[in-house]
C-alpha cells in the first residue's frame, strides 16, 4: 500500500493530479518469496498523455524492504527507487526519483492491529535535498488505511492521503484494492482527490449553474 502511494504522489508532485483519471493496477504478492508486483492497467490516459507504470519489490531477513517503479508519462520515462523498514513501530518508507535525483519523499506510519483488521496513520512529507544532503520540506500532510484481515471483506484494503500541495500542484489521493490473506493475484484503484478549496470552488459553480438554469425555467 505505502509503495504505490509513493509513486501516485511522484505523479502529482512532478506533473499534477488528473482526478478525472482512475488508475487501476493488478497485483501480486508472494509471501513465501517475499515479494510483490504491480503493474498499471494498459490504455490509460493522464493529463492527455499515456501512462505506464511498472513495480517489483522484495523483502530481505530483517523485514528490509526495497523496490524500484518504472513509469513512462508520454516520452517521459524515470524510476521511483523505494526502500522501507519495520523499525519497531512505525514503519518508515523513503523514495527517490531519477526524475528529478534532488527530490525525495518520506512517510512514518504507525500501526494498530486487532483480530480482524490493521489501521494506520501516517506522515507523508516531500523534501529536497542539496548536494551536502541538506533537506528542505516542500510539504506535509498525513493519511491512513486499513486492511481487513477476517469476514467476507478479508484482504480488502484502503489507502488515503490528505491534501497536500508541492510545487504548485494540489492534490490528494484515495486507493481501493484487494489482496488475497494468503497472497496472490490482487488488484486496486486510485484517484487524487481534489484540494479542499478546489472542491469548494467546483461545488459553489455548479450550484451557481443550478440556480442560474433554475431561473431561466421559470
Amino acid at each position: 500500500m505505502e509503495a504505490q502511494g509513493a509513486d501516485i504522489a511522484a505523479l502529482g508532485r512532478f506533473f499534477g493530479a488528473d482526478s478525472g483519471t482512475v488508475l487501476s493496477f493488478t497485483s501480486f504478492v508472494n509471501p513465501a518469496a517475499k515479494t510483490f508486483t504491480y503493474t498499471l492497467n494498459p490504455g490509460i490516459i493522464y493529463l492527455g498523455r499515456a501512462l505506464s507504470l511498472t513495480s517489483m519489490g522484495q523483502s530481505n531477513a530483517m523485514s528490509q524492504w526495497t523496490w524500484t517503479s518504472n513509469l513512462s508519462l508520454g516520452t517521459t520515462s524515470w524510476s521511483d527507487i523505494g526502500t522501507g523498514a519495520f523499525t519497531g513501530d512505525p514503519w518508515d518508507l523513503g523514495e527517490i526519483f531519477t526524475l528529478d535525483p534532488s527530490g525525495d519523499y518520506e512517510s512514518h506510519v504507525e500501526y494498530t492491529q486487532t483480530a480482524a483488521r490493521t489501521v494506520s496513520l501516517g506522515t507523508f512529507v516531500q523534501t529536497e535535498h542539496d548536494i551536502l544532503g541538506n533537506k528542505t520540506v516542500l510539504s506535509t500532510t498525513t493519511g491512513r488505511d486499513t486492511f481487513q484481515l477476517q469476514g467476507p471483506d478479508a484482504g480488502m484494503w484502503t489507502w488515503e492521503m490528505d491534501p497536500q500541495t508541492v510545487n504548485g500542484h494540489s492534490f490528494g489521493i484515495h486507493s481501493t484494492g484487494f489482496v488475497p490473506i494468503l497472497g496472490g493475484a490482487g488488484a486496486f484503484t486510485a484517484v487524487f482527490t481534489p484540494e479542499p478549496g478546489t472542491a469548494w470552488i467546483v461545488f459553489l459553480s455548479l450550484t451557481l449553474l443550478a440556480l442560474l438554469r433554475r431561473s431561466l425555467t421559470v
